[in-house]
């Protein structure tokens, strides 16, 4: 199994631009692909899981965000 890299400074970046409509479709087809469906059984790709926890952890600071001003 070949490894593949992430640039999570990227990832995170574009995550960032992303609208709160859009990062909610992006953690949909994240989570689909980490789906036990989407890999007939197999565990999902790394790359697919992480992309899912960066997705996670931007919704989970803007929530935070929003709180801490509100």
């Amino acid at each position: 199994m070949s490894t593949v890299k992430i640039d999570l400074v990227s990832l995170r970046a574009r995550l960032r631009k992303k609208s709160e409509a859009e990062l909610q479709r992006y953690m949909g087809a994240a989570e689909c692909m980490c789906s036990p469906h989407a890999h007939v059984g197999k565990p999902p790709r790394q790359t697919f899981v992480i992309q899912l926890q960066e997705a996670r952890a931007e919704w989970d600071r803007r929530k935070a965000n929003v709180s801490q001003v509100g």
